[in-house]
């Protein structure tokens, strides 16, 4: 495994293993399948609803002496529900319980908008069925209470998630503890350059979630084609005897970007985990650089042509719970 240094001096490892739809019933197999492949850092959110199971695995391995607390980098998130100062101890607390920890490495705001707090499944809607908003979201103010928990040990690390320049840049410029990372949706069709740039220039350490796209998926603009399947990633992959999402991978990591991708099969995790023994050459790194095309797997919003060519219906309690989110004022997707 290779490691970053966070702007505070903790080391992430750069790989890590995302939990999102994973269910609660079989995320305890797929986590444990990639602590044995190596994976140290773990990439949590309660929306995920998985937090319990996460924690009994890794109880489990801390119990049987096969691991220490202080190997795991554990990330968690602030759910938009949460998105308030009054909130933020109150989340932070109820993951640590949930997954029996007493601290997490590092700790995201994990949308910039906010919604109304709702109890068990039940989110508040309008008479469309649409998000409730609570338009009243400071950042400011729910980082003030996220850097108290920094002093009270709870969390080592603090950052963003899914935030823009401008909102970035408010928190930089108000902050005492800088934030150390931000997670955003990053793969080859994807790429998000000037954002990264931006975060390079403040000490700030990016992650990207879907790094491999959205395996499974297949898209209409793709001609029903994963990103894998993209046949300048197929040479370059064959020319190193490696498969293409290990191309991805290493070409996400050689950027001096993180990555979470998500799997529970414990092959394809050792496949994923198996990127730091070869390097890709500059001219196959402005190759791969060169296939952006600006396309978002993730949006929140409104329909707008294949931009939201997704699989609407795996995803409909999600998304179209967010479906009219981009009313909010710190929406942070406009164009």
């Amino acid at each position: 495994m290779e490691y970053f240094t966070l702007n505070n001096g903790l080391k992430m490892p750069v790989l890590g293993f995302g939990t999102s739809q994973i269910p609660e019933n079989e995320v305890e197999e797929a986590l444990n399948s990639a602590l044995e492949a190596g994976f140290r850092h773990i990439d949590c959110s309660p929306i995920y609803k998985n937090e319990q199971g996460i924690g009994r695995c890794l109880k489990s391995w801390i119990d049987s002496g096969k691991i220490k607390r202080e190997s795991l980098f554990i990330t968690n998130k602030l759910p938009t529900q949460g998105n308030r100062a009054s909130c933020v101890e109150k989340y932070l607390r109820n993951s640590l319980k949930a997954m029996e920890l007493d601290y997490f490495d590092l700790y995201l705001i994990h949308f910039p908008f906010g919604i109304p707090e709702f109890e068990g499944e039940k989110y508040l809607k309008d008479e469309n069925g649409f998000a409730l908003m609570d338009t009243k979201t400071d950042h400011l103010e729910i980082w003030k209470v996220l850097e108290e928990m920094v002093n009270k040990g709870l969390i080592k690390s603090i950052g963003l998630s899914n935030f823009n320049k401008q909102q970035i840049q408010r928190v930089v410029d108000n902050s005492t503890i800088r934030p150390s990372c931000l997670q955003i949706e990053l793969h080859l069709y994807f790429q998000q350059t000037d954002l990264v740039d931006f975060c390079e220039s403040n000490d700030i350490k990016v992650v990207a979630f879907s790094p491999l796209g959205s395996r499974g998926r297949k898209f209409e603009h793709f001609k029903n084609k994963e990103l894998i399947d993209d046949p300048v990633l197929s040479g370059i992959s064959k020319k190193h005897n490696k498969s293409p999402a290990q191309v991805l991978l290493r070409w996400i990591t050689q950027r001096g970007i993180g990555a979470v991708p998500k799997s529970s099969n414990l092959e394809r995790l050792k496949e994923n985990f198996d990127i730091f023994n070869f390097k890709l050459t500059n001219e196959e790194m402005e190759l791969l650089k060169s296939l952006d095309i600006g396309f978002r797997f993730f949006y929140f919003g409104h329909l707008k042509g294949w931009v939201f060519n997704i699989h609407f219906i795996e995803l409909k309690v999600f998304f179209l719970f967010f479906f009219r989110i981009e009313g909010h004022p710190e929406y942070p997707f406009r164009e």
